[in-house]
């Protein structure tokens, strides 16, 4: 069993977290900057900045659920979408709290917090503490939502049965 301070991929996942933070500080203050433009008003800023983290409660109901809803909320793909059909609806007043949320989205990861392992809050691929506490042959969470491929069901292999009754 390879543990991340032995394993190569690991070594250089610990060398790509610096840049994957950097990328998330640029993102989040060219959203800030875009948001500046437009004019609203930073009260808005400041009630809407935390908005994606309510996604949090859903740990209070299992690691899994509260994976899946964080990663949501946190992943540059709801605000590009909800982006797109707005701009092709000519919905202008979406720009705003879109701006908001990917500034959210960038600082998050800024700081490290990164999109969610199912194995728990703390697990995530901007966290070098992880990798060096987690065994890389052991399954964790894996895609956006925080799937975990170990957990999917598995189908006997062979030709099938015939089951017969009475």
């Amino acid at each position: 069993m390879h543990t991340a301070t032995t394993d190569p991929k690991a070594a250089a996942m610990n060398y790509l977290i610096p840049l994957l933070r950097l990328e998330g500080l640029v993102i989040g203050l060219a959203a800030i900057a875009a948001y500046a433009t437009l004019e609203q008003g930073w009260t808005l800023f400041a009630i809407l900045i935390l908005a994606p983290d309510l996604a949090i409660a859903g740990y209070a109901f299992d690691r899994r659920v509260g994976a899946v809803a964080y990663n949501t909320t946190h992943s540059y793909l709801g605000p590009a979408a909800i982006g797109a059909i707005s701009w092709y609806a000519g919905w202008s007043e979406a720009t705003a709290p879109i701006a908001i949320w990917i500034a959210h989205i960038g600082l998050d990861r800024a700081i490290g917090y990164g999109l969610k392992h199912s194995s728990g809050f703390k697990h995530t691929l901007l966290s070098p503490q992880v990798l060096e506490k987690t065994p890389l042959s052991e399954p964790r969470g894996t895609g956006f939502l925080a799937i975990d491929i170990a957990a999917r069901p598995t189908r006997p292999r062979g030709r099938p049965t015939i089951l017969q009754t009475g």
